[in-house]
């Protein structure tokens, strides 16, 4: 464990982005030519902050941060905070360099008025000293449960981003609230398998690299074609679960007692609002969980 004089934290430029994709790429075990940036790179554009801890000119402690709103059943949007890629480098773990980040952005969260501060991680008992708790629900079905998905009925596919695909996703009423300038990062996937049809229009995101396997996780249009997709991605893997809310599974036909619930994420809330609760109606869609 190296320990040497750090810098204070501050905002990363973006000719340091290589040095950010370096640094959570080999954090969470990707391989080249794959990195972080593939499957996430809603973090090298314009609508994030990215925060860092410098040993010299190298970047050895990383965290960011999303500023967002989450739409709601009663039509009041909630303003959110959404924290990613935290990542310390091997040689420098063990001094606190994530928890400064962390306490920096929990802050701020709450200087720009967040409700809440949201961010998923598998490291329940670290991110609780910072307040967070598992919260929310969302469900996956697999796809196989579903029995009126048409036999022998290949849909004309066609492969790719369309941005009739953002256009359907941001007039979604719940969830995060997609804005113009999410389009960028939205259509930059690298991994991400996007299937649709023409007419009548119906679009499934499918996998994301590292962090979705056998999944499908936006979906939207015309109610037929979407299982007329359904029953092609199943034909070619029989392991694809839907992921989604319980509500949305089970309209699908997926039978409530084959869902597997799971927690949505960690969420903080915000220290002055005592009066906060996390609602049952909050939804993160999967390309949004940062």
């Amino acid at each position: 464990m190296a320990s040497i004089d750090l810098s204070e934290i501050r905002e990363l430029t973006n000719a340091e982005l290589p040095q950010l994709n370096k640094l959570v790429s080999e954090s969470f075990g990707y391989e080249s030519p794959h990195s972080f940036f593939d499957d996430f790179p809603i973090w090298k554009s314009s609508i994030v902050k990215r925060f860092g801890i410098f040993s010299g000119n190298r970047l050895i402690a990383h965290a960011g941060i999303r500023f967002c709103e989450m739409q709601t059943d009663s039509g009041v949007n909630v303003p959110v905070a959404m924290i990613g890629a935290v990542a310390t480098d091997e040689e420098f773990r063990g001094q606190g360099l994530s928890s400064r980040i962390l306490t920096e952005l929990c802050a701020l969260s709450e200087q720009y008025q967040c409700d809440w501060t949201i961010l998923w991680g598998s490291e329940h008992d670290f991110y609780k000293k910072f307040g967070f708790e598992l919260q929310g629900e969302q469900f996956q079905g697999q796809l196989i449960e579903l029995e009126d998905l048409p036999e022998n009925a290949i849909p004309k596919i066609k492969r790719g981003w369309n941005p009739k695909i953002f256009e359907l996703l941001s007039h979604e009423k719940s969830g995060v609230l997609l804005k113009t300038e999410d389009h960028e990062w939205m259509s930059n996937h690298k991994t991400v398998n996007w299937f649709y049809q023409e007419e009548p229009f119906a679009f499934v995101g499918f996998e994301r690299g590292l962090d979705l396997p056998h999944m499908i996780h936006e979906y939207g249009g015309d109610e037929k074609g979407l299982k007329l997709l359904f029953a092609f991605i199943l034909s070619q893997d029989a392991e694809t679960t839907l992921l989604g809310t319980q509500k949305s599974l089970q309209s699908f036909g997926i039978k409530e007692e084959s869902l597997i619930e799971e927690y949505l994420c960690l969420a903080r809330p915000h220290s002055k609002k005592p009066e906060l609760k996390w609602q049952p109606d909050f939804w993160v869609q999967g390309l949004s969980a940062c």
